[in-house]
């Protein structure tokens, strides 16, 4: 029987304790109104908002999945994914925040309604958004399983931690709203950032035991061979950098936490300080990586690499702590997924599409109760077998970005874009993406490098040719 690391299960208890405290303590205010439940009174500061930000973004992907993927695919590829993941934020700052908060704005559904309008474009959406962010809340319901197994030993399987991480985000995003995500969010980004930068710090004060970095490199290598290449197709390793930098303007999750933030300047202030926390994580990875190598060339789980280095160097009191910084990644961007998935069913299809006239009160328990089922559906396929993290996580990116990077920055700075271009545009973006994925027409990961600009000359085009937009009121 694996070994149970007690110690560590009482710091996750007593974490996961204080992440559903929260949700009841802020159940009330977070139900008060849909701008409450939704964005939370728009509080957020430049500090905190960092962290907040961080913290949904830097999902288990960033961490284990980046640490799993220079392991898996060379650390090259791990860093053209903290290129890319460090672009995101200044792209998310100076193109889309400001933009978005001068519309007063709650969901990127509310976006595309007030934009453009049409009950075509606000189904296609809302279809889109809710299959593939269920798809991307799937890999970090794995990563829960993973590291809960882990602390169990064999006494519980992968399967059952899953469900138990998805409960307890569950509770505490559904009784508190946004109110409960964003402060548990700042908690979590903290302890993130804590984490990371600890285990990092101590790799770089043991580079002795390697004779320095170079030592640690060539230890690595020899070691290992395949963590100094790419290890997938140059166009693959292009794509995941590109779906990594562009990710977070079309990520309902992330508008949402932006949609948060006080005013453009305090979330541009907020972004560029996160890019600093995403780049310091990512490059953190690859050297986790590469001490993973050296641990144990042969994992059979590459996800492990970061728990297995933590034990290398750390007692069962820090161990449980570092561990308490994955559950933060985790649960930071389930709770903020799960939520973006609870408003689109609930303002962007019932209230956008069935009863407008629907009271706040109605609109927030209908998103509670769809949060709840969207929830257990992938609670119940995260316990299947699954791939690497980080190649779910982009295979679903790279779905949305198709569909939706180009009508979106299209719609903030061009008056002529029309209701059928966006439609057509969000379309022929997602079904051209699952059509080269499909097909293997090109290497994986590498779809959106021609399906972006594809849907963004299906935007303009077809908004030259078609009527001027016009928003429903009906």
């Amino acid at each position: 029987m694996g070994q149970i690391h007690v110690l560590e299960i009482i710091e996750i208890i007593l974490y996961l304790i204080v992440c559903i405290v929260i949700g009841v303590a802020y159940s009330k205010k977070g139900k008060s109104s849909e701008e409450e439940y939704w964005v939370a009174g728009r509080f957020l500061n430049k500090t905190w908002g960092a962290f907040a930000v961080y913290a949904v973004v830097g999902s288990a992907s960033t961490i284990m999945g980046s640490a799993g993927l220079a392991y898996k695919a060379g650390f090259p590829t791990a860093a053209a994914v903290a290129l890319g993941f460090s672009l995101q934020f200044p792209l998310i700052a100076y193109l889309t925040a400001g933009p978005l908060l001068e519309k007063n704005i709650c969901t990127l559904g509310d976006f595309f309604n007030d934009m453009i309008g049409g009950k075509h474009v606000r189904w296609i959406y809302s279809i889109l958004t809710l299959v593939f962010m269920a798809a991307y809340v799937v890999p970090n319901l794995k990563a829960g399983g993973i590291i809960g197994q882990y602390l169990m030993g064999d006494m519980y399987n992968y399967s059952t931690m899953a469900v138990v991480v998805g409960v307890v985000i569950l509770l505490y995003a559904s009784l508190g709203g946004m109110w409960a995500v964003t402060i548990t969010d700042i908690i979590q980004g903290v302890v993130m950032m804590a984490g990371v930068v600890l285990l990092g710090l101590t790799i770089l004060f043991n580079l002795g035991d390697f004779g320095g970095f170079n030592g640690l490199v060539e230890t690595a290598v020899s070691t290992k061979p395949v963590i100094a290449g790419l290890g997938f197709a140059p166009l693959s390793v292009i794509g995941l950098a590109f779906i990594w930098a562009l990710w977070g303007l079309v990520a309902p999750m992330t508008v949402m936490r932006v949609l948060t933030m006080s005013n453009g300047k305090s979330a541009r202030r907020s972004l560029i300080l996160g890019s600093v926390f995403a780049a310091a994580t990512v490059v953190i990875a690859g050297f986790i990586a590469m001490t993973a190598v050296t641990i144990d060339p042969q994992l059979e789980n590459a996800d492990m690499a970061f728990i297995i280095t933590m034990e290398k160097y750390f007692p069962s009191v820090i161990c449980g702590f570092l561990i308490a910084s994955l559950f933060a990644a985790i649960m930071s961007s389930v709770d903020s997924f799960l939520l973006s998935c609870g408003a689109t069913v609930a303002r962007d299809i019932y209230k956008g599409l069935i009863n407008p006239d629907a009271s706040e009160k109605t609109v927030i328990r209908i998103g509670s109760v769809s949060l709840w089922i969207i929830g257990i559906i992938t609670i119940i396929i995260s316990t299947l077998s699954l791939p690497l993290i980080s190649l779910l996580t982009g295979w679903a990116a790279g779905a949305l970005i198709s569909a939706f990077c180009a009508p979106i920055v299209i719609g903030l700075y061009w008056d002529g874009i029309s209701r059928n271009g966006v439609f057509w545009s969000i379309l022929v973006g997602a079904a051209g993406y699952v059509f080269l994925n499909l097909s293997k027409m090109c290497p994986s990961l590498a779809e959106i490098i021609f399906m972006v600009p594809i849907s963004g000359i299906v935007c303009y085009v077809v908004s030259k040719i078609s009527p001027t937009k016009e928003v429903e009121t009906d």
